[in-house]
Parts: C-alpha cells; structure tokens; sequence
C-alpha cells in the first residue's frame, strides 16, 4: 500500500474515531463504508485490534435500540422484588431521551419497589412526554416537589418520603445495565452501613491528610475494595444508601443552606454528610461501562471539567466546620 493510500486511510480512520466518540453513528458509518472502498484488510485489522473497544460501540448500538422499543405489559408480580427504592430527577431538555434511562430501570433483573421520577416545581405535568407517562402502569411514579433544588432533587424527598427502604439514586443521561440494582443490593448485604456506589473516585491527600485539588483525584478507582472514608461515590453509576443512614433533621438537610453552598453538586454534599456522621463508601464491583444518553448540558463538564468542584468545596468546608 503506497503512502498516499495509507495517508488517506489513517485520516479516515481518525474521523470514523471522532464521529463514534462524539455519538455521530450515521456519519461514523459513512466514513466506514468509504474505507472499504479503499482497503477492506486495513480496516478490518485495524478494528480487530481494537476489538475490545467496538464491541462495547455496538453494545451501545443494541442497548439504545432495546429501550427505544415499546414496553409489553404484564401483571406485576412480586417475584424478584427487593425492597429498595429507585429515585431519580430530571428536567425538561432531556424528556425526549428519559424513556430510554426509565425503561432501563424498570428492566432490571431483580426489581425495586418503586422506581420514582421526582420534578421540580417548574417543571408541569404536561410537558413530560407520553413516552414517560406511558411508563407509570410498569412501576414508575411520578412526584412533583415543591421546590427547585436541581440534581439534590433525587435524592432528598425520596430519603423522606422512604426512610424505611434502601435507596438508589440514578442519574437520567445513563441506561443502566441490568445487573446494576442486583450488584448494588448484594454489596448493600454485605456492607448494611455503608453506601454502595458502582462509580467512585479516590480522595487524594497531602502529607497533613487534607484533600488534594479534586483534578488529582483518583477517577473510577477499582484498587479499593473495603468501605473507606477517603471514596466519593459518583451518582452517575448509581448509589445505594441504606435506611435511615442520615439525620434528616440536622441543618445539613436545610433547603436553603443546599441552595447557597452546594446547589450544583449533589455527590461533594453527600460527601461531607457521610463525614461528618462517619458513613463509609464502598466501591462495588461492575464493568464499568457506561451508555450515555446525553453528553450536552451536563454538571460534570462545569463541576470537574470547568473546576466548579473545588469552589464548592471551599464553601462545604466553611458550612460544616472542617476540612475534607
């Protein structure tokens, strides 16, 4: 193959990589077919290295075309049932996909109780899609809440309003896999007084074990695998808290306080509750692959990208009188 040839492959190459990347599948598929008008032995050797990698592209592929199809109904029936609570929030630039997220939860292999969608208040009924509604006679149930308290929304009502029951937040850009509730419930037997997370990053700290900038933190650490105070978990793969693990009537659960110090970071808050009343993290063992629905919009590009975190972290540590 001359060097014109290959120039032009590895260029293709690098665009049909940045299209999957950036979820553009039907021009990712067009740079695939020019390729092998090329070279069909190049691309296929060049796949095949990275084997590992596309076949979790076509997983995706198969997972957002299984949750895109309409639900069958069946009578509810109460085998497999754990009494956990599935809570989760989400807001009106997202409806379009939410179906895709709730038909993932509402499939898993052992079910919840409940799966509840919680809306703030400027949110109306009549904005959320047929396709989420539809969903209501399959388990899910909608709460509108009376105030805005962005993503902490999916967590503290349903902390409330089931205080008796092990609660799972989720976020709504993911489809979960179908394990994601059976791995979080079995750690959540094995550790009853810890919170479980599928997704959690190391805190890293200098020689006078205070917290390092979060950019050095430690991403989708696995080397952990006893609770420990120095994880975080991340709502993205989904967290168990067990019942009644926090003081609901302590000033850390005041709505106001929330909304001035920490209103955009639901996990760095939670974070410093479990320090302050010495509630572990433990990391539970998963894959770790993740499906994300959408990539715009998200708190994590302002929070850990933009270093919004370590602001908000500044504050935690005035509010609650020491220091991460």
């Amino acid at each position: 193959m001359g060097n014109s040839k290959e120039s032009i492959l590895s260029d293709l190459y690098r665009q049909f990589e940045s299209s999957v990347e950036v979820r553009k599948y039907k021009r990712a598929f067009r740079l695939f077919i020019k390729s092998l008008k090329y070279s069909l032995f190049y691309f296929v050797k060049t796949i095949f290295n990275r084997r590992s990698r596309y076949f979790n592209f076509i997983k995706e592929i198969l997972y957002r075309f299984r949750y895109r199809l309409p639900m069958i109904y069946r009578q509810k029936s109460q085998k497999n049932v754990v009494p956990v609570v599935i809570s989760l929030t989400s807001y009106p630039a997202r409806f379009s996909t939410l179906h895709i997220c709730l038909k993932s939860l509402l499939q898993q292999s052992l079910r919840p109780t409940k799966v509840v969608l919680y809306l703030d208040n400027y949110v109306h009924l009549r904005e959320v899609p047929r396709k989420v509604r539809r969903l209501q006679k399959f388990g899910l149930e909608i709460r509108p809440v009376g105030e805005n308290l962005k993503p902490h929304t999916k967590y503290y009502y349903a902390m409330h309003d089931f205080s008796c029951d092990a609660l799972i937040t989720v976020d709504d850009d993911q489809i979960y896999p179908k394990d994601m509730l059976y791995s979080l419930y079995n750690s959540y037997l094995k550790y009853p007084h810890c919170i479980s997370a599928r997704r959690v990053m190391k805190i890293v700290r200098d020689e006078n074990g205070i917290a390092m900038p979060s950019n050095s933190w430690i991403g989708e650490c696995s080397s952990i695998l006893s609770p420990s105070m120095d994880l975080l978990a991340q709502g993205v793969g989904g967290v168990l808290y067990p019942p009644s693990i926090f003081d609901l009537s302590s000033s850390c659960f005041d709505k106001e306080c929330i909304r001035n110090n920490c209103h955009n970071a639901d996990d760095m808050w939670l974070k410093f509750i479990e320090v302050k009343e010495g509630v572990p993290v433990v990391w539970c063992p998963n894959k770790l692959i993740f499906h994300a629905i959408h990539y715009e919009n998200r708190l994590m590009n302002t929070n850990v990208l933009e270093g919004e975190n370590d602001n908000q972290i500044i504050k935690c540590e005035k509010v609650f009188g020491f220091k991460l």
